[in-house]
């Protein structure tokens, strides 16, 4: 298959399963990952998709850091940070953080997929794949301290500068919530 073919596919993918890895893409086609991460780059490079840990997404039609602003506060997502809701519809948010993004993603019923910031290469990954550091001394944009990691070894790293506690994704929407419930008291 040539690859103009492959990449139109690519995007077909995406635009019905809002995102896909770079492995079942390469199984797919039966060609090699780095055939599948060149095509990717050349995607990205013409802004028809985000590159995410392992894979990629759809491009969100506001998804530019730069001029918008938190769904839950309202405050500018900063690009290692930010996190980005995808519910049924299609649909989207954009949040500055990880706290807000596991907010609004556990307060939506139609939400579907939360994309969380690497804290390290702000690259985005699913929020299911991720790692979290609940409770360190590093101190994002919201409160309680949450961060988010796409690599196991880098949150550990992270860890052992700022203490917390590593976690994954259930753990961490249950800490939040634990975190909320104790503030209303």
């Amino acid at each position: 298959m040539k690859q103009e073919l492959r990449q139109h596919e690519i995007l077909a993918l995406l635009d019905k399963e809002s995102g896909i890895s770079a492995g079942d893409l390469a199984q797919r086609f039966q060609v090699s990952r780095m055939t599948i991460h060149r095509d990717l780059n050349s995607l990205l490079k013409q802004g028809l998709l985000l590159r995410i840990h392992g894979g990629a997404v759809m491009k969100g039609h506001n998804r530019n850091v730069d001029d918008s602003h938190c769904s839950a506060c309202k405050r500018r997502p900063l690009p290692h940070q930010c996190c980005e809701i995808r519910r049924k519809d299609g649909s989207f948010d954009v949040t500055c953080c990880a706290v807000c993004g596991l907010r609004l993603f556990s307060s939506q019923p139609e939400a579907t997929q939360l994309f969380v910031g690497d804290q390290i290469s702000g690259q985005m990954c699913l929020a299911e794949n991720a790692y979290f550091l609940i409770n360190s001394l590093a101190s994002p944009c919201c409160q309680p301290s949450l961060l988010s990691f796409s690599s196991e070894h880098e949150v550990a790293l992270f860890q052992a500068g700022f203490g917390g506690s590593i976690a994954r994704f259930d753990e961490a929407l249950e800490f939040l919530r634990v975190a909320e419930d104790l503030n209303r008291a």
